[in-house]
């Protein structure tokens, strides 16, 4: 059994290898749109995780050369998707954004499931017709501003607890909040994990960086500096939003408190002073919110930030774990492993879950481990 989470994706998505010696895919039959139901716990938390979704294909299918036994592969996903398919909305929107995306997760795609909305800021007066709904949703986070973040950074995603319509911001400084104890907490030398009730799951079994720290693809993309100019057809006006690394950076969350996301060196900032990207929008002064070129010259450059260090690791399964979740890591640098000297404070501490993959082995000696992609925002002073 495969399960994917991801921060970039509406739904959940499973697939379920079966060796199957009992005729079970004729006799009962599957066919796709069957149910299937995957709950599992790992020993010692709390509560089970639970997973409902349809059968959307039966793909792989494959006979053993005995002809007594085939296996074959049940893609599944969360049955929203279904819905989503042959649903359209028509609507006008006039008001606060985020009350029009609940509307449309609750009414037009039809869940029954937690719904967690963050709430966006100022008015807006549009209609779209003939989208559905996931697609009507992205429309309008686009657009959303935020009420207290500067980036605007929404996301909307299913995860173990339900639909979530939240910004990255919101995401981390609700981690950092939430890193209490060591069910949050995990080493790749479990020796310094003081837990040991946590040492068997809460460790850190392999990990890999995919990317650390890119600063030409950071000055190309806008990461250091970057201009928007929105013209409004009404007014036929020109306002110019731009962006300084070293004066706005302080204004994004970092997954950790003392994390520092400006600029490495004054060297740097002289070589990358030059506006690496201009963009032109048109907008309507009537319709769309004032602060829409401040938010995306804003989400430009924390775009580049969120995608600066991402961190692979497999760990022991764990029914607590969920994307948009915070964990604080433990690495080991370079110097030894053997003490507290060998702990890499610059690459250690708080990260987001963006993916996550829970591979179950349903055999004699059943087996639960993840494979989760990390995201930090920052980098420990």
């Amino acid at each position: 059994i495969d399960i994917y989470e991801s921060i970039l994706s509406p739904v959940i998505f499973a697939e379920l290898g079966i060796a199957d010696a009992i005729g079970l895919k004729h006799k009962f039959p599957i066919l796709g749109g069957e149910y299937v139901t995957i709950q599992f716990k790992t020993p010692g938390a709390k509560n089970s995780s639970t997973y409902k979704m349809i059968v959307q294909s039966v793909t792989n299918i494959v006979p053993h050369p005995s002809n007594k036994m085939i296996s074959y592969t049940l893609k599944c996903v969360s049955a929203e998707i279904l819905r989503n398919a042959t649903r359209q909305v028509d609507r006008v929107v006039d008001g606060v954004l985020s009350d029009a995306i609940e509307e449309i997760v609750r009414d037009d795609l039809g869940t029954t499931k937690k719904i967690n909305i963050e709430k966006t800021s100022g008015n807006e007066k549009l209609t779209f017709s003939k989208l559905h709904p996931f697609a009507a949703i992205d429309y309008l986070r686009q657009r959303a501003t935020s009420t207290k973040y500067p980036a605007s950074s929404y996301t909307f995603f299913e995860n173990r607890n339900g639909y979530n319509f939240i910004t990255m911001e919101q995401l981390l400084e609700d981690g950092k909040k939430k890193i209490t104890d060591s069910s949050s907490k995990f080493f790749y030398d479990t020796m310094r994990n003081q837990s040991t009730e946590d040492e068997n799951w809460r460790d850190i079994l392999a990990f890999n960086y995919i990317t650390n720290n890119d600063i030409v693809s950071q000055a190309e993309t806008g990461g250091f500096n970057n201009v928007v100019k929105t013209f409004d057809i009404i007014t036929g006006t020109y306002i110019e939003h731009k962006y300084d690394d070293s004066k706005g950076a302080d204004k994004f969350q970092s997954s950790d408190d003392n994390s520092r996301l400006t600029l490495p060196s004054n060297d740097i900032k002289k070589l990358s002073k030059d506006t690496a990207r201009t963009s032109v929008i048109v907008v309507n002064g009537d319709i769309m919110p004032e602060k829409i070129g401040e938010k995306l010259v804003n989400a430009q450059a924390f775009a580049q930030k969120i995608s600066q260090n991402i961190l692979h690791v497999h760990i022991y399964g764990d029914s607590y774990l969920t994307v948009g979740s915070t964990i604080e890591c433990t690495l080991p640098s370079s110097t030894g492993m053997d003490d507290d000297t060998g702990v890499s404070q610059l690459d250690s501490g708080n990260y987001l879950i963006a993916k996550l993959r829970h591979i179950i082995i349903n055999s004699d000696r059943p087996q639960h481990s993840i494979a989760a992609e990390l995201i930090k925002v920052g980098y420990q002073r």
